[in-house]
């Protein structure tokens, strides 16, 4: 996974993570990492909701599953069910669902349980 191909989005968006103290050369460091980095969480977000582009699955699974820690609760919730809601790939479906389970607390109660109604 770390030799996914690297483009412009990927370079900033590791920049922007060595900037915040994180010590990563790929995305995919962060993916399965024993090191907490709650400074990451907010970056990963950005880029998760606003910046990383649709289109670029690959990279938009590494977002989300760097977000597959309690770190990210509970920032991460409503843009997590969101992308849960929206998402058209049975895998990247999955890597959501993960995620959620992971970092879901009381306050997700209401809308996880509306996700499995629908199902």
């Amino acid at each position: 996974m770390a030799n996914a191909p690297v483009n412009a989005s990927h370079t900033s968006l590791v920049q922007e993570l060595r900037d915040a103290g994180v010590p990563v050369d790929d995305l995919w460091d962060l993916v399965n990492s024993r090191v907490d980095y709650p400074q990451a969480i907010p970056i990963l977000l950005e880029w998760l909701d606003h910046r990383m582009p649709v289109t670029d699955r690959r990279a938009r699974e590494g977002l989300v599953r760097a977000l597959t820690t309690r770190a990210a609760r509970p920032a991460a919730i409503p843009v997590l069910l969101r992308e849960f809601r929206t998402a058209e790939d049975a895998r990247y479906r999955w890597a959501v669902g993960n995620a959620l389970s992971v970092i879901a607390d009381a306050s997700a109660f209401e809308a996880i349980s509306e996700l499995v109604m629908d199902r």
